[in-house]
């Protein structure tokens, strides 16, 4: 069995493996090799063959051999998205794990999503019944904000310009402002 993947009598490769760690670990899980080729988008490590940011090749408490769980394992190299995550309010799935709403090795959409952004979002928040797309679920209700009306990629996402976002944020205001004084 270790023999599989090391060298009894020695490599040049960091822990006498016969491969580097890429082609190593797709000599067993070609069907990712697969998708990673025709995938739009792909994981930084997956391209550069460094597994091991994310998988033990040995042994782990955690399915899939992982290191740790989502999030705290992306956040470990995404430590951007963690800063902003401590500073702004997250959007709970982000929060709690990361594959809701992003593949971990390629997929074939923009930044490893699981699906396109109008049905994926979708699938918590109704876009049917109101243009802000208020959750589905009993979640706490989400608001429109000036940050979202004003970022031109938020407004992509809800499908509306600057003018109908910022018409819908003051709209939103008055409600709350109405209904807390009716309180």
């Amino acid at each position: 069995m270790c023999l599989t993947c090391h060298d009894a009598h020695g490599s040049n490769i960091k822990g006498i493996v016969v491969k580097k760690q890429g082609p190593l670990c797709l000599s067993c899980h070609g069907d990712l090799g697969k998708g990673v080729e025709k995938g739009k988008s792909k994981h930084k490590p997956v391209l550069s063959d460094e597994c091991t940011k994310c998988h033990s090749p040995h042994k782990a408490k955690l399915d899939k051999l992982l290191l740790a769980k989502s999030p705290d394992l992306c956040l470990t190299c995404h430590k951007d998205l963690k800063t902003r995550m401590e500073k702004e309010k997250a959007h709970s799935p982000a929060a709690r794990n990361c594959e809701r709403c992003h593949q971990p090795h390629f997929s074939t959409e923009a930044s490893l999503m699981t699906q396109k952004i109008q049905p994926l979002c979708g699938e918590c928040h109704d876009f049917k019944r109101h243009p802000l797309g208020r959750p589905t679920s009993a979640s706490t209700p989400q608001s429109l904000t000036a940050e979202t009306a004003m970022n031109p990629t938020r407004r992509k996402i809800l499908n509306c310009s600057k003018r109908t976002c910022m018409r819908r944020l003051w709209e939103d205001r008055v409600r709350n402002a109405i209904l807390s004084i009716r309180k």
